[in-house]
C-alpha cells in the first residue's frame, strides 16, 4: 500500500482519484485506480445512500462554489447543483437522497437544499465559522464542527437532529475542529483539531455524544483523514512531512507512519472512503 500511494501522488495533483477494491485481506480492501474526476479545490466528497452518485465540492471562482455530480459506474458527470454565495466547505447527502446539507462558513449556518433544483429547504444557525460535518449511519444526526477565533481557539461539535431541525447536543473541544472521519457501521466519530500547538485527534461516541478518547498529534495540519473500513485504524495525513500517521482506533495510540512521497508539493487531504464497489482518494497540492 505504501508504494501505491507514492505512485498515485506522482499521477495526480488537484483532482479526485477514483479507486476500486481489487481484493480483501483481514476485512481491509486493496485498491487500484479506476479513473480521475476533474474537480477544482475539492474539500468535500460524499456518496449517495444508494451508492449510485458521487457529490464533490467544486470551486468555479472566488465566492462561487457548488457541487458536481458523477455516476459511480461510468465516472461521468451527470449534473451539478448549488452555486452558493458563500463558502460551503462541506456537504453531505440526506438519508432520502433528495437533498444536500452543507456548512455555510461565513454565515454560521448549516443549510439543506434540494438536489433537483437546489431549492433552500431549511437553515439552522450552529455557531461561528462552521466547517466540516459528518452524518451518523442512519443519516439523521449531523455532527458539525464550529469555532470562534475570538474565544482562544475553543471550538465544539454541534449535533443536529435533521429530522427535527434542532441542535440536540454540544461537545466542547480544546481547539478548533477541522475535518471529521467515520467508518460505516462504526458508532465512533473522529475529529481533528487544527490550531498550532493543540493538534489533537478526538474520538466521539456517536450515540452518547461524549468524548471517549484523544491523541495529541503535534504538527499535523488541517487535512482530510480516513478511518479503516472495519474501524480498526485511523489514517491521518501530515502534508508538510508527506506521510500518513496510522493510529490504532481502540487504544488511540500511533502504530506507525507511511511515507507518501519523498518529494513534491505538500498535500492537503487524504481520503479512502469505501462505499459499495468504490473508494475515493483525494489529493490536493495546495491549501484552499
Amino acid at each position: 500500500m505504501k508504494g501505491f500511494f507514492a505512485r498515485v501522488w506522482s499521477l495526480i495533483l488537484g483532482c479526485l482519484c477514483i479507486l476500486i477494491p481489487t481484493g480483501v485481506s483481514a476485512q481491509e480492501y486493496d485498491y487500484s485506480v479506476a479513473g480521475y474526476l476533474p474537480v477544482s479545490q475539492c474539500s468535500s466528497v460524499d456518496v449517495s445512500p444508494d451508492g449510485g452518485r458521487i457529490y464533490a465540492r467544486h470551486v468555479y471562482q472566488a465566492w462561487d462554489d457548488g457541487y458536481l455530480i458523477f455516476d459511480t459506474s461510468t465516472l461521468s458527470q451527470v449534473g451539478e447543483m448549488c452555486h452558493f454565495g458563500d463558502v460551503s466547505w462541506s456537504g453531505r447527502v440526506a438519508a432520502d437522497g433528495q437533498s444536500l446539507w452543507t456548512t455555510r462558513y461565513y454565515s454560521g449556518l448549516v443549510s439543506q437544499n434540494g438536489l433537483s433544483d437546489c431549492s433552500p429547504l431549511r437553515e439552522l444557525r450552529v455557531g461561528s465559522w462552521p466547517d466540516a460535518l459528518v452524518f451518523d449511519d442512519a443519516r439523521r444526526f449531523l455532527f458539525v464542527g464550529e469555532n470562534d477565533p475570538g474565544t482562544g481557539a475553543i471550538g465544539s461539535v454541534q449535533v443536529v437532529d435533521t429530522a427535527l431541525g434542532t441542535i440536540v447536543a454540544g461537545i466542547r473541544l480544546n481547539g478548533e475542529p477541522g475535518r471529521f472521519a467515520k467508518a460505516r457501521g462504526d458508532r465512533y466519530i473522529y475529529v481533528l483539531t487544527r490550531n498550532p500547538g493543540t493538534e489533537r485527534l478526538y474520538k466521539i461516541d456517536g450515540v452518547s455524544h461524549t468524548i471517549v478518547g484523544s491523541l495529541d498529534l503535534p504538527g499535523v495540519n488541517d487535512a482530510g483523514f480516513s478511518v479503516a473500513t472495519n474501524g480498526s485504524r485511523v489514517y491521518i495525513p501530515n502534508r508538510d512531512r508527506r506521510l500518513i500517521h496510522v493510529v490504532d482506533a481502540s487504544s488511540m495510540t500511533e502504530q506507525t507512519t507511511w511515507q507518501v512521497a519523498a518529494s513534491g508539493s505538500p498535500f492537503w487531504g487524504f481520503h479512502v472512503v469505501p462505499h459499495g464497489s468504490h473508494g475515493l482518494l483525494l489529493l490536493i497540492s495546495a491549501p484552499i
